[in-house]
């Protein structure tokens, strides 16, 4: 089967898109842990902010609302 150039820039651009945000979520989880906000860090939980990254910045793509729930912890 012959796959066409637009289906296959799209399979490159995606496995790439994936890889980026696969290191960006390490980097943040790490970042997360050392500031004691994850569930097996976090000393209130409240303050585990794991769920909080999956629910603004994966599934509903609102990031700075993500960035404003962790700049008004206390």
């Amino acid at each position: 089967m012959k796959v066409p150039e637009n289906i296959k820039k799209a399979i490159r651009d995606c496995a790439e898109a994936e890889n980026k945000a696969k290191m960006n979520e390490r980097i943040i989880y790490r970042w997360l842990e050392k500031m004691k906000l994850t569930e097996e860090t976090c000393s209130d939980i409240n303050r585990d902010m794991e769920d909080a990254f999956i629910d603004y910045c994966k599934m509903t793509n609102s990031p700075d609302e993500f960035i404003e729930v962790i700049e008004n912890l206390r």
